[in-house]
């Protein structure tokens, strides 16, 4: 995440499976947030897609308070 603040990344967006709680919860961590949904985006089997963004200027601004 570093290195894509460098380059002037603003955001970083991913797709997660509704299903898969557990990516959901180590992308939360890292500060992802929900932001909308992709309805029948996943097959095999057949799932909707939770839309998560990362915004790296507030991300940046959080850890630097918090390792202070």
């Amino acid at each position: 995440m570093e290195k894509c603040r460098r380059e002037g990344v603003c955001n970083i967006w991913l797709d997660v499976r509704k299903a898969n709680l557990t990516a959901q919860a180590f992308y939360a961590s890292f500060g992802f947030e929900t932001v909308g949904t992709r309805r029948g985006f996943y097959n095999d089997p057949i799932d909707d897609s939770l839309i998560m963004c990362l915004v790296l200027d507030r991300y940046f601004l959080l850890r630097e308070v918090n390792i202070s």
